[in-house]
Protein backbone atom coordinates (compact mmCIF):
# COMPACT_ATOMS: atom_id res chain seq x y z
CA UNK A 1 0.00 0.00 0.00
CA UNK A 2 2.78 2.57 0.36
CA UNK A 3 4.42 2.09 -2.70
CA UNK A 4 0.98 2.71 -4.30
CA UNK A 5 0.71 6.10 -2.28
CA UNK A 6 3.90 6.90 -3.40
CA UNK A 7 3.29 6.66 -6.66
CA UNK A 8 0.01 8.12 -7.20
CA UNK A 9 1.92 11.34 -5.42
CA UNK A 10 4.51 11.25 -8.04
CA UNK A 11 1.43 11.19 -10.46
CA UNK A 12 -0.24 13.82 -9.15
CA UNK A 13 -1.02 16.94 -11.86
CA UNK A 14 -3.75 18.93 -10.19
CA UNK A 15 -2.61 22.06 -8.38
CA UNK A 16 -5.35 22.90 -5.54
CA UNK A 17 -4.45 26.60 -5.41
CA UNK A 18 -4.67 27.04 -9.10
CA UNK A 19 -7.17 24.65 -10.17
CA UNK A 20 -9.28 23.63 -6.64
CA UNK A 21 -10.14 26.26 -4.56
CA UNK A 22 -11.03 29.56 -7.64
CA UNK A 23 -14.07 26.56 -8.30
CA UNK A 24 -14.90 26.64 -4.39
CA UNK A 25 -14.42 30.69 -4.19
CA UNK A 26 -16.76 30.96 -7.42
CA UNK A 27 -19.32 28.44 -5.97
CA UNK A 28 -19.40 27.55 -2.44
CA UNK A 29 -17.71 29.96 -0.13
CA UNK A 30 -20.18 32.49 0.11
CA UNK A 31 -21.76 29.84 2.45
CA UNK A 32 -19.37 28.06 3.15
CA UNK A 33 -16.89 30.62 4.81
CA UNK A 34 -18.01 28.45 8.17
CA UNK A 35 -21.21 27.43 7.74
CA UNK A 36 -22.58 24.17 8.95
CA UNK A 37 -19.08 24.23 10.69
CA UNK A 38 -17.61 23.51 7.36
CA UNK A 39 -14.96 26.07 6.13
CA UNK A 40 -13.99 25.78 2.47
CA UNK A 41 -12.08 29.19 1.90
CA UNK A 42 -8.33 27.38 2.16
CA UNK A 43 -7.03 24.05 2.05
CA UNK A 44 -6.17 23.57 5.87
CA UNK A 45 -9.61 24.73 6.41
CA UNK A 46 -11.53 22.07 3.73
CA UNK A 47 -9.44 18.87 5.16
CA UNK A 48 -10.34 19.52 8.64
CA UNK A 49 -13.92 19.06 7.87
CA UNK A 50 -17.32 19.96 9.27
CA UNK A 51 -19.34 19.37 12.08
CA UNK A 52 -19.99 15.66 10.33
CA UNK A 53 -16.48 14.48 9.88
CA UNK A 54 -14.53 14.32 7.35
CA UNK A 55 -15.92 15.82 3.69
CA UNK A 56 -12.75 14.32 1.11
CA UNK A 57 -11.32 10.83 1.52
CA UNK A 58 -8.21 10.72 -0.09
CA UNK A 59 -7.82 8.36 -3.08
CA UNK A 60 -11.60 8.09 -3.20
CA UNK A 61 -14.03 10.40 -4.63
CA UNK A 62 -16.98 7.76 -4.71
CA UNK A 63 -16.83 7.94 -0.26
CA UNK A 64 -16.31 11.47 -0.59
CA UNK A 65 -19.31 13.54 0.79
CA UNK A 66 -18.00 16.63 -0.84
CA UNK A 67 -17.68 15.06 -4.42
CA UNK A 68 -21.77 13.06 -3.57
CA UNK A 69 -23.24 16.38 -2.85
CA UNK A 70 -21.50 18.04 -5.71
CA UNK A 71 -22.22 15.35 -8.07
CA UNK A 72 -25.86 15.27 -7.42
CA UNK A 73 -26.62 18.76 -7.45
CA UNK A 74 -27.58 19.20 -4.35
CA UNK A 75 -24.41 21.36 -3.55
CA UNK A 76 -24.29 24.13 -4.44
CA UNK A 77 -28.11 24.81 -3.48
CA UNK A 78 -30.47 26.81 -6.23
CA UNK A 79 -29.03 27.46 -9.90
CA UNK A 80 -25.53 27.68 -8.95
CA UNK A 81 -24.42 23.93 -9.90
CA UNK A 82 -20.76 22.92 -10.99
CA UNK A 83 -20.13 22.39 -14.18
CA UNK A 84 -19.28 18.59 -15.15
CA UNK A 85 -16.21 19.29 -15.99
CA UNK A 86 -15.67 21.21 -12.96
CA UNK A 87 -17.10 18.00 -10.92
CA UNK A 88 -14.77 15.76 -12.49
CA UNK A 89 -11.91 18.08 -11.95
CA UNK A 90 -12.76 17.52 -8.42
CA UNK A 91 -12.78 13.60 -8.57
CA UNK A 92 -9.57 13.74 -10.25
CA UNK A 93 -7.67 15.91 -7.71
CA UNK A 94 -9.42 13.68 -4.98
CA UNK A 95 -8.14 10.40 -6.66
CA UNK A 96 -5.17 11.74 -6.96
CA UNK A 97 -4.96 11.97 -2.88
CA UNK A 98 -6.24 15.47 -2.88
CA UNK A 99 -2.83 16.77 -2.43
CA UNK A 100 -2.19 20.53 -1.62
CA UNK A 101 -0.41 21.72 -5.13
CA UNK A 102 0.34 19.12 -8.01
CA UNK A 103 3.41 16.81 -7.65
CA UNK A 104 6.95 17.66 -9.51
CA UNK A 105 8.05 14.79 -11.39
CA UNK A 106 10.51 12.59 -10.31
CA UNK A 107 13.78 13.24 -12.36
CA UNK A 108 16.97 10.80 -12.88
CA UNK A 109 19.83 11.79 -11.27
CA UNK A 110 21.59 14.44 -13.09
CA UNK A 111 18.45 16.06 -13.86
CA UNK A 112 16.22 19.27 -12.40
CA UNK A 113 12.90 19.43 -12.75
CA UNK A 114 11.80 22.97 -14.23
CA UNK A 115 8.00 23.67 -14.36
CA UNK A 116 7.86 27.05 -16.27
CA UNK A 117 8.95 27.29 -19.86
CA UNK A 118 9.18 30.43 -21.69
CA UNK A 119 6.49 30.90 -24.30
CA UNK A 120 9.19 30.57 -27.34
CA UNK A 121 10.71 27.06 -25.84
CA UNK A 122 11.01 24.07 -27.47
CA UNK A 123 11.32 21.06 -25.49
CA UNK A 124 10.96 17.88 -27.27
CA UNK A 125 10.99 14.37 -25.50
CA UNK A 126 10.77 15.36 -22.21
CA UNK A 127 7.22 15.31 -20.88
CA UNK A 128 8.73 15.48 -17.64
CA UNK A 129 10.73 19.21 -17.83
CA UNK A 130 13.74 17.40 -16.35
CA UNK A 131 16.87 19.14 -17.84
CA UNK A 132 20.71 17.87 -17.45
CA UNK A 133 22.55 19.59 -14.52
CA UNK A 134 25.45 20.11 -16.73
CA UNK A 135 23.93 21.98 -19.39
CA UNK A 136 21.96 24.22 -16.70
CA UNK A 137 24.90 24.73 -15.09
CA UNK A 138 26.73 26.55 -18.12
CA UNK A 139 23.63 28.89 -18.61
CA UNK A 140 24.08 29.72 -14.63
CA UNK A 141 27.77 30.79 -15.32
CA UNK A 142 26.77 32.68 -18.56
CA UNK A 143 24.41 34.81 -16.04
CA UNK A 144 26.55 35.16 -13.46
CA UNK A 145 30.08 36.10 -15.71
CA UNK A 146 28.29 38.34 -17.68
CA UNK A 147 25.88 39.73 -15.09
CA UNK A 148 22.38 39.34 -17.03
CA UNK A 149 19.39 40.08 -15.33
CA UNK A 150 17.27 36.55 -16.49
CA UNK A 151 16.13 34.65 -13.30
CA UNK A 152 14.49 31.95 -15.21
CA UNK A 153 17.18 29.49 -16.56
CA UNK A 154 15.66 28.42 -19.94
CA UNK A 155 14.63 32.11 -20.61
CA UNK A 156 18.30 33.18 -21.81
CA UNK A 157 18.48 33.74 -25.50
CA UNK A 158 16.25 31.01 -27.78
CA UNK A 159 16.67 27.75 -26.49
CA UNK A 160 15.47 24.19 -27.85
CA UNK A 161 16.16 21.12 -25.76
CA UNK A 162 15.55 17.45 -26.72
CA UNK A 163 15.74 14.70 -24.15
CA UNK A 164 16.52 16.79 -21.35
CA UNK A 165 19.69 18.40 -23.55
CA UNK A 166 19.92 21.73 -25.23
CA UNK A 167 20.71 21.27 -28.89
CA UNK A 168 20.04 24.52 -30.12
CA UNK A 169 21.04 28.31 -28.38
CA UNK A 170 20.64 31.29 -29.74
CA UNK A 171 22.13 34.22 -28.48
CA UNK A 172 22.53 36.94 -30.97
CA UNK A 173 22.24 40.18 -29.51
CA UNK A 174 19.60 42.61 -29.91
CA UNK A 175 18.38 45.23 -27.90
CA UNK A 176 14.47 44.08 -27.48
CA UNK A 177 16.26 40.55 -27.56
CA UNK A 178 13.58 39.04 -29.90
CA UNK A 179 15.88 36.82 -32.24
CA UNK A 180 17.59 36.06 -28.70
CA UNK A 181 19.18 38.03 -25.91
CA UNK A 182 18.57 41.66 -24.93
CA UNK A 183 21.90 42.11 -22.74
CA UNK A 184 25.71 42.10 -24.91
CA UNK A 185 28.18 38.97 -23.60
CA UNK A 186 31.37 39.54 -23.16
CA UNK A 187 32.82 36.19 -22.15
CA UNK A 188 31.68 32.51 -22.62
CA UNK A 189 31.89 30.34 -19.69
CA UNK A 190 34.85 27.77 -19.62
CA UNK A 191 32.60 25.06 -19.01
CA UNK A 192 30.49 25.69 -21.75
CA UNK A 193 32.86 22.46 -23.39
CA UNK A 194 29.70 20.52 -21.31
CA UNK A 195 27.28 20.87 -23.57
CA UNK A 196 28.20 17.64 -25.35
CA UNK A 197 24.03 17.58 -27.03
CA UNK A 198 24.54 21.56 -28.78
CA UNK A 199 24.53 21.57 -32.52
CA UNK A 200 23.78 24.97 -32.90
CA UNK A 201 25.10 28.30 -31.61
CA UNK A 202 24.42 31.52 -32.57
CA UNK A 203 25.96 34.17 -30.87
CA UNK A 204 26.53 37.08 -33.52
CA UNK A 205 26.30 41.00 -32.83
CA UNK A 206 27.91 40.54 -28.44
CA UNK A 207 31.41 41.55 -27.36
CA UNK A 208 33.10 38.37 -27.22
CA UNK A 209 37.07 38.52 -27.91
CA UNK A 210 37.60 34.78 -26.76
CA UNK A 211 36.49 31.44 -26.83
CA UNK A 212 37.65 28.62 -24.02
CA UNK A 213 39.64 26.00 -24.67
CA UNK A 214 36.94 24.08 -23.79
CA UNK A 215 35.18 25.10 -26.67
CA UNK A 216 36.49 22.46 -28.96
CA UNK A 217 34.66 20.21 -26.64
CA UNK A 218 31.75 20.85 -28.71
CA UNK A 219 31.58 17.68 -31.01
CA UNK A 220 27.83 17.28 -31.84
CA UNK A 221 28.20 21.49 -33.09
CA UNK A 222 27.30 21.43 -37.10
CA UNK A 223 26.47 25.55 -37.00
CA UNK A 224 28.53 28.13 -35.75
CA UNK A 225 27.59 31.67 -35.94
CA UNK A 226 29.87 34.71 -33.98
CA UNK A 227 29.97 37.74 -36.56
CA UNK A 228 30.29 41.00 -35.53
CA UNK A 229 31.84 40.42 -32.12
CA UNK A 230 35.61 41.28 -31.15
CA UNK A 231 36.85 37.47 -31.59
CA UNK A 232 41.36 38.02 -31.78
CA UNK A 233 41.70 34.27 -32.02
CA UNK A 234 40.92 30.68 -32.21
CA UNK A 235 41.26 28.36 -29.97
CA UNK A 236 44.19 25.73 -30.69
CA UNK A 237 42.19 22.87 -30.43
CA UNK A 238 39.29 24.62 -32.66
CA UNK A 239 39.68 21.76 -35.29
CA UNK A 240 38.56 19.51 -32.97
CA UNK A 241 34.74 20.55 -33.96
CA UNK A 242 34.38 17.41 -36.41
CA UNK A 243 31.45 17.97 -37.29
CA UNK A 244 30.97 21.60 -38.01
CA UNK A 245 29.47 22.07 -41.06
CA UNK A 246 28.72 26.00 -41.24
CA UNK A 247 30.58 28.47 -39.44
CA UNK A 248 30.50 32.28 -40.05
CA UNK A 249 34.05 33.91 -38.28
CA UNK A 250 32.88 37.21 -40.63
CA UNK A 251 33.22 40.85 -38.85
CA UNK A 252 35.70 40.50 -36.17
CA UNK A 253 39.26 41.24 -35.41
CA UNK A 254 41.07 37.46 -35.94
CA UNK A 255 44.85 38.09 -36.74
CA UNK A 256 45.11 34.10 -37.07
CA UNK A 257 43.75 30.74 -37.83
CA UNK A 258 45.04 27.21 -36.13
CA UNK A 259 46.56 24.66 -37.75
CA UNK A 260 43.82 22.61 -36.88
CA UNK A 261 41.74 24.48 -39.12
CA UNK A 262 42.37 21.68 -41.68
CA UNK A 263 40.41 19.18 -39.74
CA UNK A 264 37.14 20.58 -40.36
CA UNK A 265 36.44 17.62 -43.17
CA UNK A 266 32.71 17.92 -42.80
CA UNK A 267 33.16 21.81 -42.79
CA UNK A 268 30.68 23.13 -46.47
CA UNK A 269 30.60 26.87 -45.31
CA UNK A 270 33.67 28.42 -43.96
CA UNK A 271 33.21 32.86 -43.86
CA UNK A 272 36.30 34.63 -42.28
CA UNK A 273 35.88 37.75 -44.12
CA UNK A 274 36.36 41.17 -42.45
CA UNK A 275 39.10 39.78 -39.85
CA UNK A 276 42.86 41.05 -39.62
CA UNK A 277 44.24 38.02 -41.07
CA UNK A 278 47.58 38.54 -42.80
CA UNK A 279 48.56 34.96 -43.21
CA UNK A 280 46.04 31.60 -43.23
CA UNK A 281 47.45 28.31 -42.20
CA UNK A 282 48.70 25.71 -45.16
CA UNK A 283 45.81 22.91 -43.97
CA UNK A 284 43.33 25.34 -44.67
CA UNK A 285 43.42 23.63 -48.23
CA UNK A 286 42.84 20.35 -46.74
CA UNK A 287 39.31 21.23 -46.40
CA UNK A 288 37.04 19.90 -48.88
CA UNK A 289 35.39 22.82 -49.68
CA UNK A 290 34.17 24.97 -52.63
CA UNK A 291 36.20 27.11 -52.89
CA UNK A 292 34.92 29.59 -56.09
CA UNK A 293 31.10 27.80 -55.51
CA UNK A 294 27.65 30.05 -54.65
CA UNK A 295 24.93 28.32 -53.51
CA UNK A 296 21.28 28.36 -55.06
CA UNK A 297 20.74 31.98 -52.57
CA UNK A 298 24.04 33.12 -54.33
CA UNK A 299 25.90 32.66 -50.63
CA UNK A 300 29.55 31.92 -51.10
CA UNK A 301 30.89 28.29 -49.88
CA UNK A 302 34.10 30.44 -49.10
CA UNK A 303 34.58 33.74 -48.30
CA UNK A 304 38.12 35.99 -47.32
CA UNK A 305 37.38 39.46 -48.59
CA UNK A 306 38.01 42.35 -46.58
CA UNK A 307 41.60 41.05 -44.77
CA UNK A 308 44.60 42.27 -44.85
CA UNK A 309 46.19 38.82 -46.99
CA UNK A 310 48.80 41.07 -49.42
CA UNK A 311 51.67 38.67 -49.29
CA UNK A 312 51.28 35.85 -51.69
CA UNK A 313 54.25 33.84 -49.74
CA UNK A 314 51.36 33.84 -46.78
CA UNK A 315 48.37 32.54 -48.67
CA UNK A 316 47.68 28.89 -49.67
CA UNK A 317 46.93 28.63 -53.11
CA UNK A 318 43.82 27.44 -52.12
CA UNK A 319 42.77 30.82 -50.76
CA UNK A 320 44.88 33.28 -53.39
CA UNK A 321 43.15 31.51 -56.28
CA UNK A 322 39.62 31.54 -55.29
CA UNK A 323 36.84 33.61 -56.88
CA UNK A 324 35.43 34.08 -53.63
CA UNK A 325 38.72 35.43 -52.36
CA UNK A 326 37.77 39.42 -51.88
CA UNK A 327 34.33 38.55 -51.65
CA UNK A 328 32.15 39.19 -48.03
CA UNK A 329 28.58 39.80 -47.47
CA UNK A 330 26.86 43.03 -46.20
CA UNK A 331 27.86 43.40 -42.52
CA UNK A 332 23.95 44.04 -41.16
CA UNK A 333 21.77 41.87 -42.97
CA UNK A 334 24.03 39.17 -44.92
CA UNK A 335 21.69 39.54 -47.61
CA UNK A 336 23.85 39.60 -50.33
CA UNK A 337 27.79 38.74 -51.66
CA UNK A 338 29.83 41.97 -52.27
CA UNK A 339 33.26 42.80 -53.26
CA UNK A 340 35.58 43.38 -50.43
CA UNK A 341 39.12 43.52 -51.17
CA UNK A 342 42.31 42.84 -49.10
CA UNK A 343 43.06 45.81 -47.05
CA UNK A 344 46.85 45.98 -48.46
CA UNK A 345 47.40 49.65 -48.42
CA UNK A 346 47.20 49.71 -44.37
CA UNK A 347 47.37 53.44 -43.13
CA UNK A 348 50.43 53.19 -40.66
CA UNK A 349 52.22 50.38 -42.50
CA UNK A 350 55.31 52.55 -43.53
CA UNK A 351 57.48 49.63 -44.71
CA UNK A 352 54.93 47.61 -46.39
CA UNK A 353 55.24 44.97 -44.18
CA UNK A 354 51.47 44.35 -43.50
CA UNK A 355 52.31 44.97 -39.80
CA UNK A 356 51.71 47.75 -37.45
CA UNK A 357 54.64 47.72 -35.14
CA UNK A 358 57.63 49.82 -33.66
CA UNK A 359 59.39 50.19 -36.90
CA UNK A 360 56.60 52.36 -38.38
CA UNK A 361 56.68 54.50 -35.55
CA UNK A 362 60.25 55.07 -36.07
CA UNK A 363 59.80 55.75 -39.97
CA UNK A 364 56.65 58.22 -38.71
CA UNK A 365 59.20 59.80 -36.59
CA UNK A 366 61.59 60.54 -39.29
CA UNK A 367 58.92 61.68 -41.39
CA UNK A 368 57.66 64.30 -38.72
CA UNK A 369 61.42 65.66 -37.74
CA UNK A 370 62.08 66.12 -41.57
CA UNK A 371 58.84 67.62 -42.98
CA UNK A 372 57.93 64.83 -45.26
CA UNK A 373 54.34 63.18 -46.29
CA UNK A 374 53.15 60.27 -47.25
CA UNK A 375 49.65 59.00 -47.38
CA UNK A 376 49.90 56.04 -45.19
CA UNK A 377 51.43 58.01 -42.47
CA UNK A 378 48.52 60.38 -42.17
CA UNK A 379 47.03 58.66 -39.22
CA UNK A 380 44.01 61.88 -39.47
CA UNK A 381 43.69 62.63 -42.47
CA UNK A 382 44.42 66.55 -41.82
CA UNK A 383 46.95 66.71 -44.49
CA UNK A 384 50.17 67.01 -42.46
CA UNK A 385 52.89 64.10 -40.36
CA UNK A 386 53.35 65.33 -36.95
CA UNK A 387 53.19 64.28 -33.71
CA UNK A 388 49.33 63.72 -33.46
CA UNK A 389 49.64 60.56 -36.00
CA UNK A 390 52.54 59.10 -34.22
CA UNK A 391 50.46 59.30 -30.87
CA UNK A 392 47.71 57.73 -33.27
CA UNK A 393 50.30 55.17 -34.67
CA UNK A 394 51.04 54.02 -31.24
CA UNK A 395 47.52 53.65 -29.64
CA UNK A 396 46.83 51.48 -32.53
CA UNK A 397 49.57 49.36 -31.98
CA UNK A 398 48.76 48.92 -28.41
CA UNK A 399 44.95 48.50 -28.82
Amino acid sequence: MTIVFFMTILMATIDYESQIQPIFNSKCVDCHGNFGGLDMSSYENLMNGGNSGDVVIPFDHFSSELWIRIDSGQMPPGNNDLTQNEVDLIAEWIDEGALPAASSPSCNEGYTHIENLPSDFVNNNNDSNCFYDADLNVIDELIILNELDYLNLLEVGIQSWNYGRIFNWVLTYSPNGANGINQQLSVLPDNIGNLASLGNLYLEWNDISELPISFGDLNSLTNFAISNNSLNALPSNFGDLSNLIFLDLGYNKIESIPESIGNLQNIIYLWIFNNELSSLPESICDLFLDWNGVDFGSYPFFASGGNQLCDEDLIPDCVENSSNFEISLDQFYYSFPEYTPQECNLIGDLNGDTILNVLDIVLMVSMVLDVGYAEEADMNLDGIINVLDVVILINMILM
